[in-house]
């Protein structure tokens, strides 16, 4: 009977050969966000912003892994106050702390904290009526900003998680100016690499 439970446990306590397997993996990505552009008489002219990531996640075993790194684009800040209207851009390097869950080698889910930081020169974009203003204030010029990220990844793998994939990522700051919005959706399109 002994023999019998100390095997049941050697079999529970012993992981898959699957779930063994950690991984070093390098993500290098282009990065877009939409933004608007210019703001004239109440109309909207919408772009793309693009940037660049590099990003490292280390995983313990195939299911389970942390992200860090860098990803480097435009963030907007838009505030609306009756017809008063301030609309900031700011290159910020974006560096997430991540916990990633892999449930197959081609899709996986993350979330957790970052921190953003500022990088160049704030540009504004200030319209009201054809009055232009400075009477609002965004978060844009904020140094360090700190926030939640989360991201859902599509992975086509060719060897374990080495392959190509496309991400999508939101990232909410924790702290706004009244009336702001500054959550960000963005797009990462690259290739992971396993190691």
């Amino acid at each position: 009977m002994r023999l019998v439970f100390i095997a049941f446990l050697i079999f529970i306590f012993t992981p898959s050969t699957h779930a063994e397997r950690g991984e070093f993996i390098i993500s290098i990505a282009a990065v877009a966000n939409n933004t608007i552009e210019n703001i004239e008489n109440n109309e909207e002219e919408k772009a793309y912003n693009v940037g660049a990531a590099v990003l490292f996640e280390a995983n313990v075993n195939s299911y389970f892994g942390i992200e860090t790194g860098g990803i480097l684009i435009d963030r907007q800040y838009d505030v609306k106050s009756g017809s008063l209207r301030l609309v900031e851009n700011v290159k910020r390097l974006h560096i997430p702390i991540l916990f990633r869950l892999w449930p197959a080698d081609f899709v996986s889910i993350a979330a957790g904290p970052f921190a953003s930081f500022k990088i160049g020169n704030t540009t504004r974009t200030v319209e009201i009526g054809n009055i232009v203003s400075a009477n609002l204030e965004t978060s844009a010029d904020e140094e360090a900003q700190y926030g939640l990220d989360a991201a859902v990844t599509f992975n086509i793998a060719v060897y374990n998680k080495t392959g190509i994939f496309i991400e999508g990522r939101y990232s909410s700051p924790f702290e706004k100016e009244d009336n702001e919005t500054s959550d960000e959706a963005t797009a990462l399109v690259g290739v992971k690499l396993s190691l």
